[in-house]
């Protein structure tokens, strides 16, 4: 792997959203760091950007009735 993301995820939507955002996880370069938390979310969450209805449902969310948006 190579950059700030796993393949598949859109990078620079996801940047721009993190730009637009509070935290400045971006600019400061937290975004960066192995232990950045906002990183991790990005890339586990971040393939489904613009197909939540393709995430699957997370244990406890309501199985059958979970409707990502």
């Amino acid at each position: 792997m190579t950059g700030r993301f796993l393949p598949g995820v859109p990078g620079p939507k996801i940047e721009a959203i993190f730009n637009a955002a509070a935290g400045n996880e971006i600019a400061t370069g937290k975004f960066d760091s192995p232990k950045s938390s906002a990183a991790l979310a990005a890339n586990a969450f971040g393939f489904f950007l613009g197909k939540a209805v393709d995430l699957p449902p997370l244990p406890g969310c309501g199985g059958e009735t979970w409707l990502a948006r």
